[in-house]
């Protein structure tokens, strides 16, 4: 359950990180573990690279994104047997089925891997040129 929350959240991170080469835009680096913020933050950056049927079709993410939001608000849940404060939250959970979470998680994560301004020909043309402009000697 960690590891899918975890990828979930570099993902993330790395579209923030991609959408901001592509846009010649500076920022802080994408830190912390808060899906809502990252996600937030990601949907509003390709809300200005994509065509609105590109984002709206992202919303299929969001299903997934608020579950592990919810489920595990920092990261931690999964991670670690007992919170800073001795609770357990994790007690009550008998069952994962892991057929059924990879179900539902895989297709998101794709979504959000295919969703990268990276893949796309614009941004390769950006970075290159971002590049060339960075290594030429004058």
């Amino acid at each position: 359950m960690f590891l899918y929350r975890h990828h979930l959240e570099l993902v993330l991170k790395q579209i923030i990180r991609d959408a901001r080469v592509l846009l010649h835009e500076q920022g802080p680096e994408p830190t912390g573990h808060h899906l809502h913020s990252l996600w937030s933050t990601t949907k509003a950056f390709l809300g200005r690279i994509e065509s609105e049927a590109a984002v709206a079709y992202l919303s299929e993410a969001d299903v997934v994104v608020e579950q592990f939001a919810a489920l595990d608000p920092r990261s931690t849940t999964f991670r670690y047997p007992n919170e800073l404060d001795g609770s357990k939250p994790l007690s009550a959970l008998r069952h994962i089925n892991y057929a059924q979470l990879r179900k539902a998680v895989e297709p998101a994560c794709d979504l959000l891997g295919a969703s990268r301004p990276c893949s796309s020909p614009t941004w390769k043309q950006s970075l290159n040129k971002t590049i060339n402009r960075s290594c030429s000697v004058v």
